[in-house]
């Protein structure tokens, strides 16, 4: 095939492709995020959302209808833990977490409260995320184990679950048709780490088993913008002021 051909064949397919685009505009939308992760670790006796990291990434997401849209990101996501600061958390075991995930959560979306603008102001959402652990760092404060080699294991992250699937929860709040807020909260629903052979022991009456196990839990607070969105129909000046005069 003569390379005059093959370059009107690629000019022919690439208007193809861009009238398609055109045409199905209005079904997809894509943007970016970026915000703060506050998270936790249930298992290893610390409290509260101590833990403060970064995400971002990109976003996107399929228009069912008006008001319902399923959607999905491409996120690297810091989390973990670290020990409060009061003197009842330095008497207990304590450690400092850091993880670095790729996330990629897939969310069904309901938009309601339309706007002035055309636009909706809020969005809930919940769906599922898969993770990998990217790297891991973790360092041992205060004795988490009777054994040497579990504390060894926590500090080379020997055992640690590298793939992660979530539960996530969420509320958005459009500002504009293309910029907004977003508060979730994403809960681990398989372990980070878990001893496959504690070893019980008996002190008195008190039974003590070397029993580890660590989930993840966090609250993100992101702000995104889509700059691929559908065009939305604003209300007409003449009909909005007929109803106010009506009302």
């Amino acid at each position: 095939m003569k390379k005059k051909q093959i370059l009107y064949l690629l000019l022919f397919f690439l208007a193809q492709t861009s009238l398609r685009a055109q045409k199905y505009s209005s079904l997809f939308k894509a943007g970016v995020t970026a915000g703060v992760n506050l998270s936790q670790i249930d298992g290893d006796e610390q409290f509260g959302y101590n833990n403060k990291g970064l995400n971002f990434g990109l976003r996107g997401a399929v228009i069912l209808r008006k008001d319902i849209d399923i959607s999905t990101e491409l996120l690297y996501s810091q989390r973990g833990t670290q020990p409060d600061s009061d003197e009842i958390s330095k008497q207990k075991r304590t450690a400092y977490v850091s993880l670095r995930y790729a996330e990629v959560p897939i969310l069904f979306n309901y938009f309601y409260d339309k706007s002035d603008m055309g636009h909706y102001r809020w969005n809930v959402y919940a769906g599922v995320s898969y993770g990998r652990l990217l790297k891991s760092e973790t360092r041992i404060l205060k004795s988490f184990s009777q054994t040497d080699s579990v504390q060894q294991n926590l500090v080379n992250a020997i055992g640690y679950n590298t793939s992660d699937l979530s539960l996530i929860v969420g509320v958005k709040r459009y500002f504009t048709n293309r910029f907004g807020i977003s508060l979730r909260h994403t809960s681990s629903l398989n372990y980070l780490y878990k001893n496959p052979k504690p070893i019980v022991q008996t002190r008195g009456q008190q039974p003590n088993k070397d029993y580890i196990s660590f989930r993840s839990f966090f609250l993100s607070v992101n702000l995104f913008y889509d700059f691929i969105t559908p065009k939305i129909k604003r209300p007409r000046k003449g009909k909005t002021s007929e109803k106010a005069k009506t009302s």
